[in-house]
């Protein structure tokens, strides 16, 4: 049996996907805020997303702990 939705609950259903991609975004954010990780190498105290504020310039998805599950724009190095 096919169930086909109106408008409003079209609606409806594509804002609580946003809202869920919303807070998965955010706690991978934080994670990466967070999590140490090994970058070429070299083991770093802190990580940090590069949507984070005090990170804009210095970082890049290669390593991110959270890669596959974060929805954002990913950016990598060349």
């Amino acid at each position: 049996m096919k169930y086909i939705l109106t408008e409003k609950e079209l609606r409806r259903y594509e804002k609580r996907i946003e809202e869920k991609q919303s807070i998965i975004n955010g706690l991978c954010q934080r994670v990466c805020d967070s999590e140490p990780i090994s970058i070429e190498g070299c083991y770093k105290n802190t990580w940090g997303c590069i949507y984070s504020s005090d990170h804009k310039n210095e970082w890049y998805c290669d390593e991110c702990p959270v890669l596959n599950i974060c929805g954002k724009i990913k950016h990598f190095s060349k």
